[in-house]
């Protein structure tokens, strides 16, 4: 919180993950969304999550519309509450518009220097040590998450039943940070 704070949000991954990531994988049936995380509400003390929450800012609509599926899901994994929360806030329009101005400034701004590279590391289970990928060597680690949960999701077997299972795996030995059948650690249900 305290560096977005200082220094602001860059969206470089979170615009590369939408429009580049895709290009690498664009095969028919094959989706890679991802979700950005707004809040986790943790324990000053033991550092536990007590719930998560998607964040909407009240401009009169309909707040219902707003999707949270992805946060309610994760609330039901943690065991912990999952919300969703408006703050309205009232400011002159020529006030927005400004903030919108520099907003895509600062989109373009980080357009003009792309990821070098991505430095990650397995956090659970069986932590790892950190390691650089390319961003294309990322893409196909993302890829093989998406292709790990499609061969145990019902709703994607409708959609795209075949992945091949033993080509799968033999990437995911090959991986550096997944582990084979990833999402089974969490019995496949959500």
């Amino acid at each position: 919180m305290a560096r977005r704070r200082i220094y602001g949000e860059d969206l470089t991954y979170a615009e590369w993950h939408r429009r580049e990531l895709p290009v690498f994988y664009n095969r028919l049936g094959h989706r890679l969304d991802m979700a950005d995380r707004d809040w986790t509400e943790v324990c000053h003390f033991c550092r536990a999550p007590l719930a998560v929450a998607e964040e909407v800012l009240d401009f009169g609509q309909d707040l219902r519309d707003k999707a949270v599926t992805i946060t309610t899901k994760l609330g039901r994994r943690a065991r912990v509450p999952a919300l969703i929360f408006a703050p309205r806030i009232e400011r002159p329009m020529q006030v927005q518009n400004r903030i919108d101005e520099l907003n895509a400034e600062i989109r373009a701004l980080e357009s003009q220097h792309p990821m070098l590279y991505i430095t990650a590391r397995r956090l659970w289970p069986s932590p790892t040590d950190f390691e650089k990928y390319t961003p294309r060597e990322w893409a196909a680690e993302i890829y093989l998450l998406h292709r790990d949960h499609h061969s145990i999701c019902a709703r994607a077997q409708l959609q795209h039943p075949v992945v091949d299972t033993a080509r799968m795996r033999a990437a995911q030995d090959a991986s550096r940070i997944w582990v084979p059948t990833q999402l089974s650690l969490f019995d496949g249900g959500v």
